[in-house]
Order: structure tokens, then C-alpha cells, then sequence
């Protein structure tokens, strides 16, 4: 993790925001373009808090019995210890990814203030795992970070390489994603994940964007490629 990557995440996070805020129908009155049938877009203005003491994020991991990968710690305690946006389509429709509707899920890329109630709630999922089942088997030693609206979790897997660890989708209806790795690192995630504007976490949100062949989220493929094209076509004033 290097200032050049912070760069590129903040101009990520701040052409997300800027897309949102220009599809808002009602302040702009703008024609939408052929392949949406516009209602207009929430968005929740993009918040980055300042970084952590690194004392905090070693009493969090006191707290959490965990030890989190040091790319995560870097970003938390030398750039931003929260990072929150949210935007919503509302009625909107993207013909082309008819699953996608919101970003970032409950309105956070991460947030410190949260990583011990999720480890709460990842503990209470394990005591009903069973550790003999096959499926069962993808919840253990995972570290969550982030909560996602319909019950999932993403996390880091508890083995750390070099500092780093593999993102990994952890969920509870057997859907395309669950088990699989999203990325290699933290670091490598939020670059993807913010590529394609922070799409909402749910698995269906990110699938459209998945490369099964290297199991990790894409950062250019077709499915990116026309993803961003549609979301950067002009309105007509």
C-alpha cells in the first residue's frame, strides 16, 4: 500500500460519487440515456475519516482474538480509519445488469468502528456451523470486515502472507460466489471493487464482474468495460 494506490482509490471513490450525484433526476431534470428508464439516484455523500491510532486497531484485535493483515492495519491507521458513500438507483433500471441497484452496501467501504460487532456476529454464525459439513467449512478462520445487507460477510482469510491475506465472499445461501476468493489482498480489492464504483456486496451485485477462471474480481473484462461505459455516457441537457 503506497500514496499512489491511495490516489487511485480516491479518484475511484470520487467518480462514483460524481455519477451519482449527476444522476440525480430531480436536482438536474436531465434526459437519461437510451438504456435506463431514469427515476433518479440516492447518494450519500462520500466521508473519509482520518486514520486510526495504531493502538485502537491493536486493542481491536486484542478485543477480537484476531490479527488482521497489515496491509488493512496501513490503510487504517496512515490514510483512513472509515470510509463511507452510498448511492441507490431507486427506480432505475440498467438493462444490461439488471441485478445491480446500489453501492457499497450499508454505506461503508470500511469503518474501524465496526470490526468487533461483525467479529461478534461471525462468532455467533460459527457456534451454528457444523465443522464436519463440506459447506460449513468456508466460515471457518475468516476474519470479516465488511456486513453485507442480506445476512453475508466478506473477509480476510486468518492466514496471512507477507502481510496480506485473500478476500474472501463468505455466504449463507449456497449462491455463485460463497466461499470464493474476491482478491489476493485488502489492498487488491478495494483497487477492484472501487473500479467498478463500489457496486453493492451482495454475491448477484458482484457476479456480473467475476473472472471464474482466476477466481478474483476483474478489473478489465467485457462485463467492467461496458459497466463503465454505461455509467459515463453524457445526458442530454
Amino acid at each position: 500500500m503506497n500514496k499512489e494506490i491511495w490516489n487511485r482509490w480516491l479518484n475511484n471513490f470520487e467518480w462514483i460519487e460524481s455519477i451519482s450525484k449527476a444522476r440525480r433526476w430531480n436536482e438536474f431534470k436531465w434526459q437519461p440515456v437510451k438504456s435506463m428508464e431514469s427515476k433518479g439516484w440516492d447518494i450519500y455523500n462520500l466521508q473519509i475519516e482520518e486514520p486510526a491510532p495504531f493502538q485502537l486497531i491493536k486493542q481491536i484485535e486484542k478485543n477480537t482474538n484476531q490479527n488482521f493483515p497489515e496491509d488493512f492495519k496501513t490503510v487504517l491507521c496512515e490514510y483512513s480509519s472509515a470510509v463511507r458513500i452510498n448511492w441507490h438507483m431507486n427506480e432505475d433500471h440498467i438493462k444490461e445488469f439488471d441485478g445491480i441497484f446500489c453501492g457499497a452496501g450499508y454505506g461503508y467501504v470500511w469503518d474501524i468502528g465496526l470490526l468487533e460487532e461483525l467479529n461478534e456476529n461471525y462468532q455467533f454464525w460459527l457456534k451454528l456451523c457444523n465443522p464436519n459439513d463440506e459447506y460449513h467449512a468456508i466460515f471457518y478462520n475468516k476474519i470479516p470486515f465488511i456486513s453485507v445487507p442480506n445476512g453475508d460477510m466478506i473477509a480476510f482469510e486468518k492466514e496471512i502472507i507477507n502481510g496480506e491475506s485473500a478476500v474472501i465472499y463468505l455466504g449463507k445461501q449456497a449462491g455463485e460466489l460463497d466461499g470464493k476468493r474476491l482478491a489476493k489482498s485488502f489492498t487488491e480489492f478495494i483497487s477492484k471493487w472501487s473500479n467498478i464504483g463500489l457496486v453493492g456486496t451482495e454475491e448477484w451485485q458482484l457476479s456480473p464482474f467475476y473472472d471464474h477462471e482466476n477466481e478474483e474480481l476483474s478489473s478489465d473484462n467485457n462485463q467492467v468495460r461496458l459497466w463503465k461505459s454505461i455509467l459515463n455516457k453524457k445526458y442530454d441537457t
